[in-house]
């Protein structure tokens, strides 16, 4: 988890985590205030990697997770946030979507504990290997995050698509590589000497065969990062 904003090249998970991490940095650098405090929940929060983003600002920062085995400040269920309303200005939520069984309830329940105006960054798997966490349950398009989040509530909503589909085949194969020479001790170059050379391809055929990559037909994506605002009161009394 602590590799998580800045993975090595030789992470099986490197085309999942490299981007992801520089579009949450961006939207996170380009919604702070200069000045203000802000009140932070990580939903699904881990060992925090993302909180050093908010670490130059005046900042509350509250962890949610399922596991007093986090570094977290909350145990619950993201299904039922022990959160009054309108209190948060960013709920952050990576990687945690697809392991839920009721997205829909979360998702209402981040606009609901959002404060008007609030941040919502939301990251998670548009094609990868089923991974029980211990279940997993859903794979996500653009147009699917779009109609799941407008269903909330959320009219300002940006989606962010990391890794075309050169990328994402790439990455699958990384994943298989350490897989198998995990298994297969022989196979161990695979690991070795494939996973970076796989993490540097991929990146590079992306941009070589941009007809491949979102929002075209038969396009895959690696991973969405989907920013939606709370429309502020005042818009709402307009």
């Amino acid at each position: 988890m602590g590799d998580r904003l800045n993975p090595k090249l030789k992470s099986s998970l490197y085309l999942v985590f490299k981007p992801l991490g520089l579009a949450i940095q961006e939207e996170v650098s380009a919604s702070l205030a200069t000045d203000r405090h802000v009140r932070v929940l990580d939903i699904g929060c881990g060992d925090k990697p993302y909180k050093v983003l908010f670490g130059n600002k005046p900042c509350q920062y509250v962890g949610l997770d399922l596991s007093e085995k986090q570094p977290c400040d909350v145990i619950a269920l993201g299904e039922y946030l022990p959160f009054g309303d309108a209190i948060f200005d960013f709920v952050l939520s990576f990687q945690v979507l697809e392991h839920i069984i009721e997205p829909f309830q979360v998702l209402e329940e981040i606009y609901r504990v959002l404060a008007p105006g609030g941040h919502g960054l939301v990251s998670t798997h548009g094609t990868f290997v089923f991974h029980p966490a211990p279940a997993d349950y859903w794979r996500w398009t653009h147009q699917g995050l779009e109609r799941l989040f407008h269903s909330v509530g959320f009219d300002s909503i940006n989606i962010v698509p990391q890794g075309g589909t050169s990328s994402c085949i790439c990455l699958l194969l990384a994943l298989y590589f350490s897989f198998l020479s995990d298994r297969v001790k022989w196979l161990m170059p695979l690991k070795w000497i494939g996973i970076p050379l796989l993490n540097i391809l991929g990146p590079v055929l992306d941009k070589l065969f941009q007809f491949l990559n979102h929002p075209n037909p038969f396009n895959l994506t690696v991973n969405y990062l989907v920013h939606a605002q709370k429309a502020n009161k005042e818009r709402n009394e307009n």
